[in-house]
């Protein structure tokens, strides 16, 4: 991490733990279906689930880990990889909050420990449009566009488009938002 430029890489070790958690799940079914807990079309169809969900994780996961980089902060702006760069004096403001999950709305009201679950929003100003990207949202897709509706909803429950979520980079908020003060005169807000 320098100076001039902060760039954000996600790390094998954090992105694990999905894979980790539909392995574990994926296992548990397997042995009810091997000592016939299962019945029938459950003896198959519960454990074909989790092997999906822990192929697709684990792929997204070695995707992931092989980039050099996702997300660049350098004087000149922050940049998506894949996406056009935004000038900082396009942007109002930083926000590094809490994550609130969209699926589970009740769990939205209750604040996740600091450090852990963040999202770093970059604010758009009156004249500078952000890209509706959500990087390493494990719901999202990545190098796309959020859709309307979900851009809409990130807005919404962030205040931008942009986001980028901190659960699986090394780095932590705190010194996300150190180098940010240092590289841009936009204000970054820490909640």
């Amino acid at each position: 991490m320098g100076d001039e430029e902060l760039l954000l890489v996600p790390t094998a070790k954090r992105l694990m733990f999905g894979t980790a958690f539909f392995a574990v799940f994926f296992g548990f079914e397997l042995a009810l279906a091997l000592t016939g807990v299962l019945d029938g079309w459950w003896r198959v169809s519960a454990p074909a689930v989790f092997l999906v969900a822990l192929a697709l994780t684990a792929t997204a996961a070695w995707r992931a880990a092989r980039a050099p980089w996702q997300v660049r902060c350098s004087a000149a702006g922050v940049e998506v990889r894949g996406f056009e760069p935004v000038a900082w004096s396009a942007l109002a403001e930083i926000r590094i909050g809490p994550y609130r999950p969209r699926w589970v709305g009740f769990l939205s009201a209750f604040p996740s420990p600091r450090g852990l679950a963040r999202v770093i929003a970059f604010v758009p100003g009156e004249e500078g449009g952000v890209p509706a990207v959500s990087v390493y949202d494990p719901y999202a897709r990545p190098g796309r566009q959020l859709s309307a509706r979900n851009a809409h909803l990130a807005r919404k429950r962030y205040g931008s488009p942009l986001l980028v979520f901190t659960h699986s980079i090394d780095v932590s908020p705190a010194d996300i938002a150190e180098v940010l003060r240092k590289l841009t005169g936009v204000r970054v807000i820490e909640t």
